[in-house]
């Protein structure tokens, strides 16, 4: 037998208990493995005051990983694009595989910092 307590009153089921009279109570006579536990939910912990900015921070940390994402390539097209541009023999100074280059380029670059 497992006898909880919970703190919604909605979800007091009619095997509730309270664990200040538990050990006085009859139950325990009834059903010798019985327990009286208490399932906690909500307080002042540390991540329950400071629920609310977490929350705000993953969605600044979002948008901030979405747009460094959707900055990374264009930055990875520009580089394959101005490979092509500023080579001065067309065929010889382009790179084999232009965007992996560019994107390479653009990790150590822009992505150190």
């Amino acid at each position: 037998c497992l006898l909880v307590r919970k703190s919604i009153p909605a979800l007091i089921s009619c095997f509730s208990c309270s664990p200040q009279t538990f050990n006085i109570s009859n139950v325990s006579a009834q059903c010798p493995d019985a327990e009286c536990l208490f399932a906690f939910y909500g307080g002042e912990t540390l991540y329950h005051r400071y629920l609310i900015l977490f929350q705000f921070y993953n969605v600044f940390l979002f948008f901030w990983c979405a747009n460094f994402v959707t900055a990374l390539g264009q930055v990875t097209l520009s580089g394959a694009f101005a490979s092509y541009y500023w080579a001065f023999k067309k065929p010889d100074d382009i790179p084999a595989f232009p965007i992996f280059t560019s994107f390479g380029r653009a990790l150590r670059s822009s992505g150190s910092s």
